[in-house]
């Protein structure tokens, strides 16, 4: 399944706020390989997808839904910076 185009880069950055904010990230979720980089932080990026989508519409996208490849290129659509950890 594609990730749903309804997430725009405010989602994103709403659920950043979120994170930012004391959103706990489940250990299992932290980033490994990849990361959505902002302000000297990173951000794991299939969670910014996963709820982002709630953001947009409320439910959690499933995490095994999409892989880590389809968000990094979703997310650098978007405009964020990707690193390599």
């Amino acid at each position: 399944m594609a990730i749903p185009q309804n997430i725009t880069r405010n989602h994103i950055n709403e659920v950043i706020n979120q994170i930012n904010n004391g959103r706990q990230i489940p250990s299992i979720r932290l980033p490994r390989r990849v990361a959505l980089r902002l302000n000297n932080e990173n951000y794991p990026v299939k969670i910014l997808i996963s709820w982002g989508h709630e953001v947009s519409t409320g439910q959690e996208l499933p995490y095994n839904l999409f892989v880590s490849q389809e968000a990094v290129r979703f997310l650098t659509a978007l405009g964020f910076e990707i690193v390599n950890i």
